[in-house]
């Protein structure tokens, strides 16, 4: 269940045009989402609604990603990961503002982090059919 939602999301976040910052504060706008081509640790945080969500459509508003452009990946280093996660949560978490969503991380460096809540597993477990 949680693989089929994470491929979804990731899905839907990666066919959006993205806006973000460069260095030098100009803005690219609308260009196709970079994220599975940067090279470095990242990680991507969405806004997502579970009490909306179904298993077959996910009610999210809004994603942020973060990675380390001047470092080479550091396997294993979880310090620097937490960094880079605790980042892009506080990038999302300006569409908590306005919407009934909560941020999460949802990708670490293009592995399925998303986590579901207990509730929501346990309200779509499919019971066994009887033999």
């Amino acid at each position: 269940m949680r693989a089929a939602l994470y491929h979804m999301l990731m899905a839907e976040i990666l066919k959006t045009g993205v806006e973000t910052a460069t260095d030098n504060a100009r803005w690219s706008i609308g260009k196709v989402n970079p994220y599975p081509g940067l090279k470095g640790d990242k990680v991507i945080a969405a806004c997502v609604n579970w009490d909306k969500t179904s298993l077959d459509q996910i009610d999210w508003y809004g994603y942020a990603y973060y990675y380390d452009r001047a470092e080479p990946r550091r396997s294993g280093d979880e310090k620097h990961m937490k960094l880079l996660e605790d980042t892009a949560k506080d990038d999302c978490r300006r569409y908590e503002a306005t919407n009934p969503c909560r941020c999460q991380v949802v990708d670490r460096n293009d592995t399925d982090a998303l986590s579901l809540p207990e509730w929501f597993v346990r309200a779509h477990i499919r019971p066994k059919a009887a033999p």
